[in-house]
């Protein structure tokens, strides 16, 4: 496939990615999809991990980059206000971007909070909730089997949903 081509495929993709982050944002938000894809990949272009081999592990880094961004928008929106409830935050099975700062602040400390003591779960989680693969796709870049991340994925959603309960209970 030609370079020209091979970036169409992945920025329509991103844009996609990008979409569904950006779809229960509140009306006027200050950064649209574009722009949003845009950020990621200067983000990933500085960073110093932006050697990839293959088309997931790009997107991997870019849904990484992508709710770094937004959890960045949010607490700044946060420091604004004076104070927030907190909610529970859906982990259904597929990809439900969270809809208020205040959650996606709730759900990244979570899940900063697994990735110390379960890496690879905390990676299953961002691949699957925040980057969207499937659970073939993710057992494929992590080289692990399918049972594995279905066994990981069971495990971070329940562990998170517990956390996410506790946070919503203190306020």
């Amino acid at each position: 496939m030609p370079e020209s081509e091979l970036t169409s495929v992945i920025y329509s993709q991103l844009r996609k990615l990008a979409r569904n982050f950006m779809r229960d944002e509140r009306a006027g938000h200050s950064l649209q999809p574009t722009a949003l894809v845009h950020e990621a990949y200067i983000r990933i272009l500085k960073g110093k991990n932006c050697n990839v081999d293959n088309r997931t592990q790009f997107l991997r880094l870019a849904a990484r980059a992508m709710r770094q961004i937004l959890i960045e928008s949010a607490r700044s929106r946060n420091r604004l206000k004076r104070g927030g409830e907190f909610t529970v935050v859906s982990l259904a099975d597929g990809f439900h971007p969270v809809s208020r700062p205040e959650n996606l602040l709730q759900l990244d400390e979570a899940l900063s909070l697994l990735e110390t003591f379960e890496p690879q779960a905390a990676q299953v989680v961002e691949m699957r909730f925040f980057a969207g693969m499937t659970e073939e796709e993710i057992a494929a870049d992590l080289g692990v089997s399918l049972s594995t991340v279905k066994r990981e994925w069971t495990f971070a959603r329940a562990w998170l949903r517990t956390q996410l309960d506790r946070g919503a209970a203190k306020v």
